[in-house]
């Protein structure tokens, strides 16, 4: 999967000194029992600077260490490296304008006021749907689409960010009625594997649970999810969903972060995207009480942002539930990956919320060119 050079902190513009902090971090937040393990990896200047594991993969219901292969949950991480790109290629492909709206493709969601939300709102989380509903008791894909589109809008479309899984579980579909084939194998085909993302996939099959960390302790089954999705939502439609679902390795997403920061493009794998399409991305496309908008992308603000106060208003990225999250910088020249399984052994514990902008901020701090 190496297709970074890697180097030295030194060789890629940062002080060495202050760079260790980082690694000083992490190890302290897993002694602190503030996570149970992490791998973090960062590039800077095209070139992998740190790719290293921490801590546990697993505590329960027997301890097992991170590697740097580790697999993880990515929860929300999901929106921007799968359904994303997948929707910018089509957008790319002319099957699509931003502005059209989701009726013109699921006429059965033009109900309750909804007629005019457009795609552009569905990926910048503006379309007023609501945050989050419990699935869990629902019995197929086809009936949590139904109640999606049965929806009434929080709020008047367009006037208020509110992020929203019930946007991105809906493009799961818009996707399937734009070229007849589902999320997973299109991400796979345009996405995973031409950026040689080998260890991305929705549904980890079997024999890859043993490198994939643990999540939460499911109470009604008695056991600690390892290798199936933790999003009970993305669990009811299949381990396949546009809001969340796929798991990866740090490595694999430096890979996709760089093509980001590169433009769209990787070397010696080639282009995925356009220069222009990842411009319409990473460009504001919505501001709200300090809360700045992309397509998919959460835009740095000085609100209270998980990439800490030191990354350039320039940077973008996504977090994820179970503990993930990837930033990119391209003022700094810099991608940083922070995969953690903070829901292991339960949700309860929201160190993350701290340790992800300290993270960042030593990153930042680091570097010196």
């Amino acid at each position: 999967m190496l297709n970074l050079a890697i180097s030295s902190p030194r060789e890629a513009g940062f002080d060495e000194e202050m760079f260790s902090r980082v690694s000083g971090l992490l190890n302290a937040a897993v002694e602190k029992k503030e996570i149970p393990g992490a791998v973090a990896a960062v590039a800077r200047h095209g070139r992998i600077v740190l790719l290293r594991a921490f801590g546990a993969a697993a505590l329960y219901p027997s301890p097992r260490a991170v590697e740097v292969n580790t697999l993880y949950d990515l929860a929300s991480l999901t929106k921007v490296v799968a359904t994303l790109p997948v929707i910018l290629g089509l957008l790319e492909d002319g099957l699509f304008r931003l502005d059209d709206p989701v009726a013109l493709f699921l006429p059965e969601f033009a109900v309750n006021g909804k007629d005019r939300i457009s795609l552009r709102q569905i990926l910048s989380h503006t379309s007023g749907l609501t945050s989050w509903r419990d699935y869990r008791h629902y019995n197929s894909y086809q009936e949590i689409l139904e109640a999606i589109c049965q929806e009434t809008p929080d709020v008047q479309p367009g006037t208020k960010i509110i992020y929203s899984d019930l946007g991105f579980i809906l493009l799961t579909e818009v996707v399937r009625s734009l070229t007849g084939k589902t999320l997973d194998v299109l991400a796979q085909e345009r996405i995973f594997s031409p950026l040689g993302m080998d260890d991305t996939f929705f549904c980890p099959p079997k024999a890859e649970r043993f490198r994939t960390a643990a999540t939460e302790y499911h109470e009604e089954r008695r056991i600690y999810l390892c290798g199936e999705v933790h999003d009970d939502n993305a669990s009811v439609l299949g381990g396949v969903s546009g809001h969340a679902g796929l798991f990866s390795t740090a490595q694999a997403l430096l890979l996709y972060g760089q093509t980001w920061l590169n433009g769209g493009f990787l070397p010696g794998r080639g282009r995925i995207l356009s220069s222009a399409t990842v411009t319409a991305a990473i460009s504001e496309q919505a501001l709200f009480q300090g809360e700045r908008r992309g397509l998919g992308w959460v835009l740095k603000s000085c609100a209270s942002s998980s990439a800490g106060d030191l990354f350039s208003s320039e940077a973008y990225g996504h977090t994820g539930f179970t503990g993930t999250s990837l930033w990119i910088d391209p003022h700094l020249d810099l991608v940083a990956v922070l995969l953690t399984n903070r829901v292991h052994p339960s949700r309860k514990n929201t160190s993350i919320l701290r340790l992800r902008p300290l993270f960042h901020n030593l990153l930042a701090a680091a570097v010196i060119d």
